[in-house]
């Protein structure tokens, strides 16, 4: 099992550490982009969408886009279609709205088992959320409101709390709050700068740069 979790995605002083992960060069590494956390998002709040693919264009990839959406009611095309990359990509935007698509979808089977053949759970923000075992008390930080079924369990990758942007000056004291809030849950919570990410694999997890 292969992780890879992140607040921006992939940090430029990173992209090594990335490729090693995937056991490929950039060239070669078949990356799925999954941008449907941020689909509820305004125009003027969707910079960073592509930003993103800027980011991963820049060291070497060429992700494929992808819509969750296409695929309601299709589970099997959707795992086939996934079977075929050596990266799935989850970015940011709201978590619980992001949660909400993947439980209709159907990927909450899908994901342990191409973890099981090799593939990459690559999060940025949202998807490194709920990657974890619980959404509670991220409301402080995204709406409910986005998300027509709210779902508290998260995917459950991981046994730990991943919490995202840990060192953005304009959420900080509110991620405080919500770390302190996250302790009493009796999970291990992980904090992430921005410049940092967690990689996990085969079980252990290390703090990149530590």
């Amino acid at each position: 099992m292969k992780l890879f979790l992140s607040s921006a995605l992939l940090p430029p002083g990173l992209r090594s550490d990335f490729l090693k992960l995937v056991g490929k060069p950039a060239a070669d590494t078949r990356l799925v982009l999954i941008e449907n956390a941020a689909d509820l998002y305004p125009p003027e709040k969707r910079g960073f969408v592509g930003r993103n693919e800027e980011e991963l264009i820049s060291a070497g990839l060429q992700p494929t886009i992808l819509d969750l959406r296409e695929y309601i009611g299709h589970p099997g095309q959707l795992e086939q279609v996934l079977s075929q990359f050596d990266v799935m990509c989850f970015s940011g935007g709201n978590t619980f709205y992001l949660r909400h698509l993947m439980k209709k979808v159907g990927l909450e089977p899908i994901i342990p088992r191409l973890l099981e053949k090799g593939i990459v759970y690559m999060g940025g923000s949202a998807g490194t959320v709920v990657a974890g075992p619980t959404l509670k008390f991220f409301e402080a930080m995204d709406s409910l409101d986005q998300a027509p079924e709210v779902i508290w369990e998260g995917l459950g990758l991981v046994d730990f709390i991943p919490l995202p942007h840990w060192n953005t000056p304009k959420y900080q004291e509110g991620l405080e709050r919500l770390r302190e809030n996250l302790l009493t849950l009796g999970k291990e919570v992980v904090t992430i700068m921005d410049d940092q990410v967690i990689i996990v694999e085969n079980n252990v997890q290390r703090i990149v740069p530590g």
